[in-house]
């Protein structure tokens, strides 16, 4: 896959241009590897099955506490998009659940 953007600080992982040269753009190129998951389809997703519901969140409080099903992808369980999942998820997942809280965001953990 390849395509550009106009930002004038796009993040790279070693990149062949290292440094930004004063362009108004950058190109890039991303390897999608075949196996494994676009993730973050549906943010609070927890078990992948395309739903947000009162299952997700017992399933990630028994991840999280009680050693259950790890989720379909890591990124879905990461619902402030801080880049880590714990207890403020489950607290942000049922502020969005039931008090309309912020939008569920996806994860960058993955």
């Amino acid at each position: 896959m390849a395509g550009h953007t106009w930002s004038a600080d796009f993040p790279t992982l070693n990149p062949f241009q290292g440094t930004f040269q004063g362009e108004i753009f950058d190109a890039f190129v991303a390897k999608l590897i075949p196996g494994i998951p676009n993730c973050c389809t549906l943010p609070g997703d927890f078990d992948g099955n395309s739903e947000i519901n009162i299952v997700d969140l017992t399933t990630t409080v028994n991840w999280m506490f009680k050693g259950g099903a790890d989720p379909a992808c890591l990124n879905d369980a990461d619902v402030n998009g801080d880049c880590d999942v714990n207890v403020v998820d489950l607290t942000y997942r049922v502020n969005y659940m039931f008090k309309g809280g912020p939008d569920l965001v996806c994860g960058c953990v993955e």
